[in-house]
């Protein structure tokens, strides 16, 4: 994941990485008439010391536990959200250790 934050007149730009495992993101989608997919990844408020890195918001980190993914995964036809994933989202975490690096560029 990269994340920037202003510094001076730019931007101190940060690569994050799980120290083991996976980064798990919660995401929603749309399948166009065309066939076409588009997507976004949910974002929340940041967390206590993820401000550092980008001071606006986070992607809405998952747990890793199979109950919780399936609940996310979980089609949901009555426009709400289920327990779990209400959950998630009014809980913002980071559910994995970071290893953070300050890169000057994403490119």
């Amino acid at each position: 994941v990269g994340e920037s934050n202003p510094l001076g007149k730019g931007k101190a730009h940060y690569l994050m990485k799980p120290v083991t495992g996976a980064l798990l993101m919660g995401a929603v989608y749309r399948r166009f008439s065309n066939g076409l997919f588009s997507c976004a990844v949910v974002t929340r408020p940041p967390v206590e010391g993820f401000s550092q890195y980008h001071e606006k918001s986070i992607p809405c980190f998952l747990p890793h536990n199979a109950h919780a993914i399936n609940a996310w995964l979980a089609a949901d036809t009555q426009g709400s959200l289920n327990n779990e994933v209400e959950y998630i989202m009014n809980n913002p975490r980071i559910y994995t250790d970071l290893e953070v690096t300050r890169v000057k560029t994403f490119k």
